[in-house]
């Protein structure tokens, strides 16, 4: 019974972390307990609670900001294809902070309650959780422009329940000297007592780590700085670089992460709901190089082997899409044919079933043959789909590559497409999978300083070493991302279809791509930073907000591109000056406190709001703070060149 109790106890103290110290205190009072024993929340529950509560690529932004984010970067394709109603999509807000800057405020607080020489123990902490109030501000004020934070998140511990705003220039210099200062104690940390390696989910209490991490996210920074103080941003970066950013695998911020909505029972999906899917431009680049992120980021469409054939041998074949059959190599077999293998020209098993949506202007009202194919497959033949009856059912298999939903969502249960008359009894593979969280890798950093190293920044190396050092380690990492995350053909072929291989990384498929033109950088600035940009993107696909800041800030892809090209759609009267560069933000309710902050704010940083006309050139022109004197969409990159 004591054991009993003394688990309750330690949940209720971490549950006190989690949702307020005063509440706790407060909640635990009467109880024939010492109160100084459980009211209070140590600094190693408050930093294990504040990386749990972050969440900056939560349920409802993948849901709703993700796709616009993609829309405006015409990174992806969608199943209803571009449209106006799409395609003027504004985008999303990111909301991370706030959750983290309580327990930012519950640090001081408890550590208040300390000596000054028992406090200077856990200063290490302390910095900790700051650094990931830092990460989840930047990304907010991403989206925001000005935000809450100074004032923010400390209503419990005698604080304002109405914080102002804050300037996004004062928060840039701000976040830049406290992340110095993390640098330094993490690099000369106090021996803390209570130090549980375990109960930090980043990074095992390697403080040597979070010093990396800390000067990384200075890089960071200084991307958002590029377009109004370059100078600025370059000297960041040269001594973030100095202080040591993160390099290799091993500091990789990737982590077990589950919450209500995955991983953990959770029943939402996104991809599937919203339709997105693979971009022919970017299939059709990743494929020419053999650029196995191919493989992670979008599944297999469902024409295997076994569909192949069951539509060629029962007569079926004058129906199969026909950018199915240029990928198939068939033979007479009788009076009918039959399937051999997927051509070498299109990689054989392991690529050949990567296809994308074209971007075709509002397909799904096109009279195309060859869009029907796509956008109508499950159609009858007559209506341009290929769907057959067999009995009392019908058939037909999607042909192009989805976004993978299992990257998110690892308990989303599996069947391996099946032809008539094999279907499976019950799901190829129900195994549920926590879910793992990327936040920041040393791709990420190597793709920055391949950057700057254009730019001309000191102390920097040579932009095509770390150029080709991010495309590999953003290989791995999304090679060990597809890996812990279960998702199909991985680990699993499920023993149907001869061309179900495993998608996992091979032996030499690295050298490789590292040797084609594509990913080597020439001395041509405009192009070699394209080729950065592009592979940030390709690597940001699943972190929405910042593949959606680096198309932003770099104008890529860009009109006319030989590697993948944005598509104008200024024909179907949709130039890229009505196309978002910020949220279109709401009116705001009389009702709502921060009523007066948020009209100031909004007024100070030149936004009109609400905005009724969708087809408005406003939230392209009114542009927040970083990204003035960015280039528009589309037009390529306009500094360092």
């Amino acid at each position: 019974k004591m054991k009993n109790i003394n688990k309750f106890l330690s949940y209720g103290i971490i549950g006190c972390a989690a949702i307020s110290i005063t509440g706790c205190r407060d909640d635990w009072k009467g109880m024939n307990v010492d109160e100084p024993t459980i009211a209070t929340a140590t600094p190693v529950q408050l930093l294990s609670t504040a990386q749990q509560k972050a969440s900056p690529f939560y349920y409802t932004q993948r849901f709703y900001g993700w796709p616009s984010y993609l829309r405006l970067s015409q990174m992806a394709g969608f199943t209803g294809s571009y449209t106006e109603g799409n395609v003027l999509a504004n985008p999303g807000t990111s909301d991370c902070v706030v959750d983290v800057l309580k327990y930012v405020s519950a640090m001081d607080y408890e550590l208040g309650l300390m000596d000054s020489e028992e406090a200077a123990k856990y200063e290490a902490y302390k910095q900790a959780v700051n650094v990931i109030a830092i990460f989840c501000g930047l990304q907010d004020s991403d989206t925001k422009g000005d935000i809450p934070y100074t004032e923010a998140g400390r209503a419990l511990h005698g604080g304002t329940l109405t914080p102002k705003y804050d300037v996004l220039q004062d928060l840039y210099t701000l976040w830049n000297t406290e992340l110095k200062n993390a640098v330094n104690v993490f690099k000369n940390p106090p021996a803390a007592p209570l130090q549980v390696a375990s109960a930090d989910i980043f990074f095992g209490a390697d403080w040597s780590k979070w010093a990396k991490f800390a000067s990384s996210l200075r890089v960071k920074l200084a991307t958002r700085l590029i377009h109004r103080d370059l100078a600025l941003a370059k000297s960041i970066v040269s001594e973030a670089v100095a202080d040591g950013v993160m390099s290799t695998a091993d500091d990789d911020l990737l982590f077990f992460r589950g919450d209500e909505y995955y991983g953990d029972g959770g029943s939402n999906t996104t991809v599937s709901y919203w339709g997105g899917a693979a971009s022919a431009k970017v299939t059709n680049f990743l494929l020419k190089n053999r650029d196995p992120r191919l493989r992670f980021l979008f599944t297999k469409n469902n024409w295997n082997a076994k569909i192949m054939n069951y539509y060629l041998q029962n007569g079926y074949k004058d129906i199969i899409p026909a950018f199915i059959m240029e990928r198939a190599e068939i033979a007479p077999d009788g009076d009918k044919f039959k399937f051999v293998k997927w051509k070498d020209e299109f990689g054989g098993n392991l690529w050949a079933r990567y296809i994308g949506l074209p971007d075709q202007y509002d397909a799904t009202n096109e009279r195309d043959a060859v869009n029907r194919s796509y956008f109508h497959y499950s159609n009858t033949p007559k209506d341009g789909g290929h769907q057959i009856t067999v009995g009392s059912s019908t058939y037909s298999w999607r042909p192009y590559s989805l976004m993978n939903e299992n990257m998110m969502y690892t308990n989303f249960d599996y069947t391996a497409p099946r032809a008539p008359g094999d279907e499976a009894s019950s799901s190829d593979f129900n195994t549920d999978y926590p879910r793992h969280d990327l936040w920041m890798s040393s791709a990420e950093i190597n793709f920055y300083l391949a950057e700057f190293a254009i730019y001309g920044t000191n102390g920097l190396g040579n932009a095509n070493d770390y150029f080709k050092k991010a495309v590999e380690q953003s290989v791995k990492v999304w090679d060990k991302m597809a890996d812990k995350n279960h998702i199909p053909y991985y680990h699993e072929t499920y023993g149907y279809s001869p061309d179900d291989v495993s998608i996992a990384l091979q032996d030499g498929e690295v050298n490789a791509l590292l040797a084609r033109p594509d990913y080597t950088l020439t001395g041509n600035k405009a192009d070699d930073l394209e080729k950065i940009f592009l592979n940030m993107e390709i690597h940001f696909l699943y972190i929405p907000v910042e593949h959606f800041v680096t198309a932003r800030r770099s104008g890529i892809p860009k009109f006319g591109s030989k590697l993948i090209a944005r598509v104008d759609y200024s024909a179907n009267s949709i130039p890229v000056t009505i196309l978002g560069r910020r949220p279109n933000f709401g009116d705001v309710s009389d009702a709502d406190k921060m009523r007066d902050n948020i009209i100031e704010a909004y007024n100070r940083q030149g936004f009109t709001f609400p905005i009724t006309d969708p087809r408005t050139t406003l939230t392209n022109t009114e542009r927040l703070w970083q990204d003035v004197g960015a280039p528009q969409w589309g037009a390529g990159p306009n500094v360092g060149i």
